[in-house]
């Protein structure tokens, strides 16, 4: 599903000769909401607890955006590093474990969330729960297509790191959670008019 806000910047950069950076979304946003959100005139009636909840919860996807960029982006500079093709293959791997590791502890503070003080409460919460179950089956799946490679070579260096990350795009879209299924439309507005949820919330 296509999201309400504008697309993060998250692209796969050439450093180097093969060093496949990731540009995590810059917690810096500014204060204006993106616009073209449909939710009209709504924007301005958004309660307090409509704002806290958004800002609550971008902020833990956001969290989760920022680290899973730094564990990618040391996982592709150990391949530029490593001289030995074997290894190579054992320097994704880390990253994947990486990445599951930090689902984990996602889906752990979402477990935390308190229901009761959420705008959209338990649906809120069913949905960003089932996007961590859904990362891990993801970054799972493709974990395991990856170690049957038995090395990664000089010249697949860069295509092997970017299925990585294509791997980790499909892993952070899924923890998106889509407001439109059930958040009502101020909570909707509340949420385009926090600048921390640009680029981590489908509407």
């Amino acid at each position: 599903m296509s999201s309400g806000f504008p697309q993060c910047a998250r692209t796969l950069a050439a450093v180097t000769v093969i060093g496949l950076a990731f540009a995590a979304c810059s917690s810096d946003l500014g204060t204006t909401a993106p616009s073209g959100t449909g939710v009209g005139s709504a924007r301005a009636t958004a309660s307090t607890a409509d704002a806290t909840t958004a800002a609550t919860v971008c902020g833990l996807l956001r969290s989760f955006d920022n680290d899973a960029a730094d564990i990618a982006n040391a996982a592709a500079l150990a391949v530029r590093n490593d001289d030995d093709p074997t290894a190579r293959v054992d320097d994704v791997l880390a990253g994947f474990d990486g990445l599951l590791a930090r689902v984990e502890l996602h889906a752990t503070a979402i477990s935390t969330l308190d229901r009761a003080a959420l705008s959209g409460g338990a649906a809120l919460v069913a949905d960003l729960a089932q996007g961590a179950v859904e990362a891990r089956a993801e970054l799972v799946d493709e974990r395991a297509e990856f170690a049957l490679l038995p090395s990664v070579e000089d010249g697949d260096m860069t295509g092997r790191v970017g299925q990585f990350f294509n791997a980790l795009e499909k892993t952070m879209s899924v923890i998106e959670p889509v407001l439109v299924d059930y958040a009502s439309d101020v909570t909707v507005a509340a949420f385009a008019a926090e600048p921390t949820c640009r680029f981590v919330i489908q509407t």
